[in-house]
């Protein structure tokens, strides 16, 4: 499929090699790499893909000891980040979106374990010098936008886009409290409501075309483009096909015609 995308615009993700990850033969270390092999300039890096650090057998346990606390935290280490960073700039790649799967559902104790979590993710967003950080809401589908909630997302937006002046946030519809678009566009909305107008800019989202029911699609894409900084690529998902240039052609009329952002294939088949 031609996408007639301009290369500086279109990055490809490291949920692309998936099966790779999950049979033991693929970390982030090798991102830069098979990017550059399949001629992309840009990549989008998921940041559970991180390989496990030297001692992880030993230090794991103790970050499960966190309540609620992310389950990827022990694989940041800034050495790994930096080893990223030097194998981008060797293939000339660079990193156009970090990934947190962050969790802003719950409150209490899970403050804690969840601090250190955005305070590494925000670390390694500055180290690679990314111009979008991906976040998403977390929770279960049948959770309510509270005004904590929505406090607690704001909090982070306003604090990652004032440490890192470089940076746009995007919320992806990823599941979750974003299962019901509805509910998604309220989150989003309040939270960009709640930011200072100087900052409410730099928060869009990304728009993901699988991650809603089927019956949903389309309309979801509809509500949800208009709003859109950042778009994700894909033909298919639990072998139930994407109508990919009619989602494409959606996008673009919510922006008078020609959305200006940027994208990123998470299809393996869409990488050649």
């Amino acid at each position: 499929m031609v996408l007639n995308i301009p290369p500086q615009k279109l990055a490809v993700s490291s949920w692309c090699w998936a099966s790779d990850f999950y049979r033991g033969q693929f970390s982030l270390f090798d991102l830069p790499g098979r990017a550059a092999a399949a001629g992309f300039e840009s990549v989008e890096a998921n940041d559970f893909m991180l390989p496990p650090p030297s001692f992880s057998r030993v230090t794991r346990p103790f970050y499960a000891l966190l309540p609620h606390g992310n389950p990827e935290l022990w694989r940041y280490r800034q050495t790994a980040i930096r080893q990223l960073k030097l194998e981008l700039d060797s293939h000339r790649v660079r990193c156009l979106c970090w990934t947190l799967n962050t969790d802003f559902s719950r409150g209490g104790v899970a403050a804690v374990g969840r601090a250190l979590y955005h305070r590494w993710g925000l670390t390694a967003a500055k180290t690679l010098n990314v111009p979008l950080l991906r976040i998403i809401s977390g929770g279960q589908a049948e959770d309510e936008v509270t005004l904590s909630l929505v406090r607690r997302m704001t909090s982070f937006v306003q604090s990652a886009v004032e440490q890192l002046p470089h940076i746009t946030v995007i919320l992806e519809n990823h599941w979750g409290i974003s299962t019901d678009t509805t509910k998604h566009l309220a989150l989003f909305t309040q939270v960009k409501e709640q930011l200072p107008s100087s900052l409410q800019h730099r928060f869009a989202l990304c728009l993901d075309p699988a991650n809603i029911a089927q019956a949903d699609r389309q309309s979801a894409w509809t509500r949800m483009a208009h709003h859109a900084g950042h778009v994700h690529l894909k033909t298919a998902v639990d072998n139930e096909a994407i109508d990919l240039p009619q989602f494409l052609e959606t996008v673009h009329n919510a922006h008078q015609g020609r959305y200006d952002g940027t994208f990123t294939i998470e299809d393996p088949s869409l990488v050649c």
